[in-house]
């Protein structure tokens, strides 16, 4: 089915998923504390890291890190 061995796809999946999963969790808790009248820093922070996860991609392949244009090596 795919080129891709098991190892490289749940190292992939562990670090391209969930990051951001925990980052959006944390984001609606937050959110949803400063919404009630509560302490605005946990948003800021969850904003933040949101961001940062957002743009790393493309610093990442900015960098040279990339593998080509569609990410999947020279096929």
């Amino acid at each position: 089915m795919t080129l891709i061995n098991l190892k490289t796809y749940m190292l992939g999946t562990f670090l391209g998923i969930i990051p951001l999963s925990l980052t959006y969790a944390w984001l609606g808790a937050a959110g949803k504390q400063a919404l009630s009248g509560g302490d605005r820093l946990p948003l800021v922070l969850a904003l933040t890291m949101f961001s940062g996860l957002s743009i790393l991609p493309v610093a990442w392949r900015k960098r040279g890190g990339g593998r080509g244009e569609g990410g999947m090596g020279n096929e």
